[in-house]
């Protein structure tokens, strides 16, 4: 695996064709769509600094959305 891989043009690749499924994801999981965009935003964030620990070759889908689901998890603990 090289930088290139990992680079942030390789992020946006896999994930940009994720955030209408993530934002429709959000949007059951938190009242406004202000929350759900705070939620996919706060996803995408976190997916971009684990994006070294992503395996290509792997379910980025489920990926995405694992992350997006602990991310409403934990704001719901708060």
């Amino acid at each position: 695996m090289t930088e290139l891989d990992h680079g942030p043009e390789a992020f946006e690749s896999i994930a940009k064709p994720y955030l209408p499924l993530l934002w429709r994801c959000a949007r059951r999981l938190v009242r406004t769509g202000h929350e759900a965009e705070d939620l996919v935003q706060e996803t995408c964030l976190k997916a971009f600094r684990a994006w070294q620990q992503f395996r290509p070759g792997t379910d980025a889908r489920a990926w995405l959305v694992t992350i997006l689901l602990n991310t409403a998890r934990d704001w719901a603990r708060k």
